[in-house]
């Protein structure tokens, strides 16, 4: 017999112990968890329904994205002015559009991808936040990091940036392991 609080004893069968209603909560909960730490559901929502600091981005760079990989911002995906329709479907879920990033045009204006993305599929960055990335470390004592010229693949240790390096793997060199926040 399940107690009052609807914990099982041991070796108690549980789906005996479960009604619909305290699996269910059981599941919402879960997904709250879950969520909050992979960015998929839970957490700070935006308008798209994932974590505020997730983007969905276009990868026009003509060259297929691996996880952890940088697109310049070039834009977005639907022009909210060409119609109303278009309007509601740009609040309601925006898709920026990226290129291979350079430093002429995208510094400070980049998203890391969490995901690999195809060339010209819609895939999930990071804007904002704390995420993963590789980064090029010139200088150890550089704290931060920016796009890396004509490169998809990693970003480029900086003096002074938007994306504070809040740990990096030690040494110099390309692709090394960092903490990026923005």
């Amino acid at each position: 017999m399940s107690k009052a609080d609807g914990r099982v004893e041991p070796g108690q069968s549980i789906q005996a112990a479960f009604s619909a209603r305290t699996w269910n909560r059981f599941c919402d909960t879960a997904d709250l968890v879950l969520g909050s730490q992979y960015g998929t559901r839970g957490g700070a929502l935006g308008v798209s329904g994932s974590a505020a600091n997730i983007v969905l981005i276009r990868n026009n760079s003509g060259s297929d994205l691996s996880r952890f990989g940088v697109l310049g911002i070039s834009g977005v995906a639907i022009d909210p002015s060409s119609s109303a329709a278009a309007a509601a479907q740009f609040a309601e879920r925006p898709v920026l559009t990226g290129v291979t990033p350079t430093t002429a045009s995208h510094s400070e204006r980049f998203v890391v991808s969490i995901e690999p993305i195809a060339s010209g599929a819609i895939g999930r960055g990071a804007a904002s936040g704390v995420f993963a990335c590789r980064v090029n470390i010139s200088d150890t004592d550089h704290q931060f990091a920016d796009v890396k010229n004509s490169d998809l693949t990693q970003l480029q240790s900086v003096d002074c940036g938007v994306c504070q390096l809040l740990w990096k793997e030690s040494g110099t060199g390309s692709s090394k392991w960092a903490l990026g926040c923005m």
